[in-house]
């Protein structure tokens, strides 16, 4: 819906599909702080005291350590693979 939404406001002006794009972010936003208003953290805890497990933040560290320069290195991999200009005979059905 929100792409019809910003398709037909950049179809009319280029302001209105920002404005309305941001009220539906906004929307989203408060409709989520306001679902969980009775379950968010009460001021006495601690930030110590609402963290994880040091095993677990640990656990996190290193799986982030994996995952990272592999996400990193396909980036890069994937920006040489499409890097450049397309030239006309470069697409799929040129040349029939």
């Amino acid at each position: 819906m929100q792409t019809l939404l910003i398709g037909f406001c950049l179809y009319v002006s280029l302001n209105a599909a920002i404005i309305w794009n941001i009220g539906l972010f906004l929307s989203g936003y408060f409709g989520l702080a306001t679902s969980m208003y009775p379950y968010a953290i009460p001021p006495t805890v601690t930030l110590y005291e609402a963290a994880a497990q040091p095993e677990t933040m640990r656990f996190n560290l290193w799986g982030a350590v994996i995952i990272l320069p592999v996400v990193i290195a396909y980036i890069i991999y994937s920006y040489s693979v499409f890097r450049g200009k397309v030239s006309p005979e470069g697409y799929y059905g040129s040349g029939i």
